[in-house]
């Protein structure tokens, strides 16, 4: 009997160890995932700085207006056909070598070949 209460007690001590662990690398996730957050959330800040910037250069050196920035916004964004608020994902390009679907790479998984990128493709 002591030997079935020993090894039920291993057991458990295996388990609880083991509950320990997944809950430390959930918390390392979960820090990791914060960090990541701040990141994206500072470059975010960055980007929307640079954006105003921009805008105001615009404005008073060549006389834009922001009633014809909203409307090339809406422009952009009706671009798919919707009001959402996003611009529209274009469709992967063909590999001009292979003819296959390429992805987010500068470089054809398939085949190899380098190609050049809109630079606001997303």
């Amino acid at each position: 009997m002591n030997g079935l209460f020993a090894a039920g007690a291993a057991r458990q001590l295996a388990g609880a160890a083991e509950a320990q662990l997944r809950a430390q690398a959930a918390s390392i996730s979960a820090s990791e995932a914060r960090r990541q957050n701040e990141i994206l959330a500072a470059d975010v800040d960055k980007l929307f700085m640079i954006t105003q910037a921009l805008w105001e250069l615009l404005k008073k050196e060549h006389g834009y207006t922001d009633e014809l920035l909203a409307e090339k916004i809406t422009e952009v964004d009706l671009s798919d056909g919707k009001l959402d608020g996003k611009v529209a994902k274009k469709e992967r390009p063909d590999c001009p070598s292979c003819r296959k679907k390429m992805g987010r790479h500068p470089v054809c998984i398939w085949c190899g070949t380098a190609t050049v990128r809109d630079p606001f493709e997303r």
